[in-house]
């Protein structure tokens, strides 16, 4: 409802003179390069096409959740056919109407003028309809909650797979009388509560990002990868305009990629690495998922 507000009260002060060029020439930037692509540059320039490209990153961060419906794909009837239709209809749906509440939010007032600290509200408050600041504030409160939400549903599904398989302590993937992983639920809603208390949200914003884009280049690499080493595999879950799709796909995730900052990545490849720790200590020696040689050295072990 927040959203439908945004777009017809911004629709009543649209004024089709605001709409201009908003590719504003490129400037050179004073402050420092911070990002892969500018130290590959060696320079750090705003505005312009490369100042539009570098801001795409933060944009994705409002895409983080699709994926999720993903993570139900054990839960869903015909989930070859369901989970596709699902992501791509909400994918869709979702782009629509960013594209109509940015379309308004130009609309009202020049591009130049908005605060981008705090567009929406400065927006509105300029059109002269300061009240929606306040639905504003609601709904992003409201929309934010429900997105928490849902990104904590779908990581106790994937951390409770790895728990199940091994990879993780298997008491983490214990079932309460409900039938809900009720256990790796709690775990996660208080690290979700220790990360909000404690952590910097500009930087763990860009952290979610990054680890967004690579699951998703991992996806992108994994279909081509599959659709040769598992071709009995295409007929359950197809791959239109293979393999030209992933391709782009890798090129696109990999753009947005190096726009982040350097800090960004080093600090992923910290968590990676971690990770990769947690994996080679644990998880490789349980998980279920062994390959049949290494089954075969422990079954000798245990004789």
């Amino acid at each position: 409802m927040a959203i439908g507000a945004v777009i017809v009260v911004g629709f009543l002060n649209f004024d089709p003179a605001n709409l201009g060029d908003f590719v504003v020439d490129p400037k050179p930037s004073s402050a420092p390069p911070d990002t892969i692509i500018d130290f590959v540059l060696g320079t750090s320039t705003t505005f312009g096409w490369v100042g539009v490209f570098a801001a795409a990153p933060a944009i994705a961060f409002a895409y983080i959740g699709f994926d999720i419906v993903a993570t139900a794909a054990e839960e869903a009837a015909d989930a070859p056919r369901t989970i596709p239709q699902g992501m791509i209809r909400s994918l869709v749906v979702a782009t629509l109407i960013y594209i109509g509440v940015a379309l308004v939010m130009v609309g009202m007032v020049p591009h130049t003028a908005i605060s981008v600290d705090a567009p929406l509200p400065s927006g509105f408050r300029q059109a002269g309809a300061g009240w929606m600041v306040h639905v504003v504030n609601v709904g992003a409160v409201l929309g934010l909650t429900t997105v928490i939400l849902v990104l904590i549903v779908g990581q106790t599904r994937v951390l409770f797979s790895m728990a199940r398989d091994g990879l993780l302590p298997r008491r983490l993937a214990g079932l309460s009388r409900y039938r809900s992983p009720a256990r790796i639920t709690a775990l996660i809603g208080l690290i979700a509560i220790g990360l909000a208390l404690f952590a910097p949200l500009p930087a763990l914003e860009e952290l979610v990002v990054m680890g967004t884009l690579c699951a998703f280049l991992a996806v992108s690499a994994g279909v081509l990868v599959i659709r040769r080493s598992r071709p009995d595999l295409s007929g359950d879950f197809r791959a239109p305009l293979h393999p030209w799709v992933p391709i782009l796909s890798l090129l696109a995730i990999l753009w947005l990629m190096v726009n982040l900052k350097v800090a960004t990545w080093v600090s992923f490849a910290v968590w990676m690495a971690f990770g990769l720790v947690v994996y080679l200590l644990y998880g490789r020696r349980h998980s279920l998922l062994a390959t049949p040689r290494a089954a075969t050295g422990r079954g000798r072990h245990r004789r």
